[in-house]
């Protein structure tokens, strides 16, 4: 059976350095446009930290980068998104994750 790819994507607050941790099976520019339609108050993740952030400060002080593409399952993918937000400190405090990572 073949494996898909998936990726893993950073999200970053320009001026306070500020990240968010991804994962998605589709391409990250599709995802990016999935976080501005929920920052414009549009379906169901409007509320998500990142979303109001974006909402706040604007799509212009954000950048969205690739960290990793590659083919995986669904358990691996949760991995690396855990590992990616424990190593840039997107959860809590220092970051626009609300949780640990993984699915």
């Amino acid at each position: 059976m073949r494996t898909p790819n998936g990726s893993i994507y950073l999200i970053t607050h320009v001026p306070t350095k500020r990240h968010y941790v991804g994962q998605t099976w589709h391409a990250v520019k599709k995802r990016w446009e999935g976080h501005l339609y929920a920052a414009a108050g549009k379906g169901p993740s409007t509320n998500m930290h990142i979303a109001r952030a974006i909402r706040q400060h604007g799509v212009t002080e954000f950048t969205i980068r690739t960290l990793w593409t590659g083919r995986c399952d669904q358990c691996g993918l949760d991995d690396l998104e855990r590992t990616a937000i424990v190593l840039y400190g997107a959860f809590g405090n220092g970051g626009f994750n609300s949780t640990r990572g993984g699915h």
